[in-house]
């Protein structure tokens, strides 16, 4: 199994939804559940920031199997976000749509040290290889040749393994939280 790292590139787009919806758990293909993890965690990045986006490709399938997308502008990033995509997860759950909300606003008061933020997914049988060193390693290379101060994420509170494999690839608790962390790297 030959696996790369690679630009993200429309070619696929279906596969990057895939992995996003894959790994969101087991409500993630209801529509609407569906529409809010798009609209939140993917559809803007691979729409607006393609760029900055990079994928693990199964070269055997040519299937992106994994992906770090990343935002490096909060500001560009809410500007669009806000009149793009919260309007689809009108009518998503309620606690769907604050979190769209919340991943919009709740960064502003950490966008100034981590202007950049990201997203990492990967398909659950390709956990626990080092793809997610990879795309880290190749995203942080990326951040650092366009003069990126800084990243951050945002995990769940709970998820301790999340947690653990972002503390491994250098990012710090900058803001813990009962629900969520929120973690930062330097560049």
């Amino acid at each position: 199994m030959a696996i790369t790292i690679k630009q993200y590139s429309e070619k696929y787009r279906d596969d990057v939804r895939n992995v996003c919806l894959d790994t969101a758990g087991s409500t993630a293909r209801e529509e609407k559940s569906m529409r809010f993890l798009l609209a939140t965690f993917c559809d803007y990045y691979i729409e607006h920031e393609a760029e900055h986006c990079f994928i693990a490709v199964d070269e055997d399938t040519d299937t992106a199997i994994g992906y770090i997308l990343c935002a490096p502008d909060y500001k560009r990033y809410k500007r669009i976000f806000k009149a793009e995509y919260l309007p689809r997860v009108k009518g998503c759950k309620k606690t769907d749509v604050l979190e769209s909300w919340a991943s919009v606003y709740g960064p502003a008061i950490f966008a100034k040290s981590y202007p950049a933020h990201m997203h990492i997914n990967l398909e659950p049988g390709y956990q626990r290889c080092g793809l997610g060193t990879k795309l880290f390693e190749t995203l942080i290379a990326h951040l650092k040749e366009l003069g990126s101060k800084g990243i951050m994420l945002v995990v769940d509170s709970y998820n301790t393994n999340a947690i653990n494999f972002y503390r491994k690839n250098k990012f710090d608790i900058i803001f813990p939280l009962r629900t969520c962390t929120v973690m930062g790297r330097r560049v």
